[in-house]
């Protein structure tokens, strides 16, 4: 294994809220198998664009196949979780797939709530987060039948 990149991205103060944490993105050359990027801090609105450019710079780079671990993620909002969507569908469309290796519990539980931990799969009988992949909340017909929309 190489190191092949480390990146940190700095949030900007925005509005005056106070300044966001920053992002440390580590790529590892993991070859033959599919790069390894290790993310650590705070996935938010400051950092999420700069975090998908990353990604998809490797996936031009190393082939469309990558490997994300999140277990250094800190925080998540709804723009971050939207990064890695759009990172996901970049790979899927260039023929791989992004796969997330380990979550941090603040976005395991997003994954979770949002119902896209079946967009990160790591097979088909398992999402990232462990449970069946599943999309979305079940429809109000489907929520009085047994066993529908349980998560955990």
């Amino acid at each position: 294994m190489a190191l092949l990149s480390q990146t940190t991205v700095y949030a900007c103060s925005c509005g005056g809220q106070g300044a966001a944490g920053p992002l440390y993105v580590l790529v590892v050359d993991a070859a033959p198998e599919p790069p390894y990027v290790h993310v650590t801090g705070e996935l938010d609105l400051a950092t999420a664009d700069e975090l998908a450019d990353e990604l998809i710079g490797v996936i031009e780079r190393h082939g469309p196949d990558t490997v994300v671990d999140l277990s250094g993620v800190t925080f998540c909002d709804a723009r971050g979780l939207a990064a890695l969507v759009r990172v996901a569908n970049h790979a899927e469309n260039a023929g791989g797939r992004l796969v997330i290796a380990s979550l941090s519990p603040c976005v395991a539980r997003l994954l979770r709530l949002t119902g896209l931990a079946w967009r990160f799969t790591q097979g088909r009988e398992r999402s990232v987060t462990g449970l069946p992949p599943q999309r979305g909340l079940p429809m109000p017909e489907e929520r009085n039948r047994p066993g529908a929309g349980s998560r955990d």
